[in-house]
């Protein structure tokens, strides 16, 4: 985290969280241990080894980054050291990781994640905040089927329902299974899992 902190500002980048697998393993919400640090920046992009830890800068409109958590990390706990790294918070992260599958390969476990998640109250609000602020279509008709199906309250899946349009193009609920399955019109899937 120090190395990262001294790059980012040699960079000039001053908006940056981290995201992927090392912070889903942070949170709890799988046992893989990353061995590449994924970070959301609004200026570098690639991958990069540095001082032999592997990061994946994935560059973003400044306004898809937030809804963070700041944790301060002492190196070797030298005081003088002391550094604040920013994680996606717990909403966000399980966010990314349906929004961004595709980086992550987080499908269909991020489902999972979110059904686990959503029994409480205030990861749901925040969730669903997220998903109407940075979500798109694909990622909204996704969450929303999901959340009816576990059978959440209709006051959190209006709001996205209301953000969609009817649509007679359908897409697959798990984007990397084969798109065959019971079609859902109300969310727009094909429910192929």
């Amino acid at each position: 985290y120090l190395i990262l902190d001294i790059f980012m500002k040699y960079k000039g980048v001053l908006n940056y969280q981290a995201t992927g697998w090392m912070v889903f393993n942070f949170y709890g919400l799988d046992t893989q241990i990353s061995n590449r640090i994924d970070i959301y920046n609004d200026r570098v992009s690639g991958e990069k080894k540095l001082a032999g830890q592997n990061f994946r800068f994935i560059k973003t409109n400044k306004k898809r980054l937030g809804y963070t958590k700041d944790l301060n990390v002492e190196p070797n706990s030298i005081e003088i050291m002391k550094i604040s790294v920013r994680f996606g918070s717990l909403a966000r992260v399980v966010f990314d990781a349906i929004y961004d599958y595709d980086k992550f390969g987080s499908l269909p476990i991020a489902f999972e994640w979110l059904e686990e998640k959503a029994i409480d109250r205030k990861f749901l609000n925040e969730f669903i905040e997220i998903c109407l602020k940075l979500g798109n279509v694909s990622t909204m008709r996704r969450v929303g089927f999901i959340l009816e199906q576990m059978g959440c309250s209709a006051v959190f899946t209006s709001k996205m329902s209301h953000r969609l349009k009817a649509t007679s193009a359908f897409i697959p609920l798990n984007p990397i299974r084969p798109a065959r399955g019971k079609i859902n019109k109300k969310w727009g899937l094909i429910v192929n899992q």
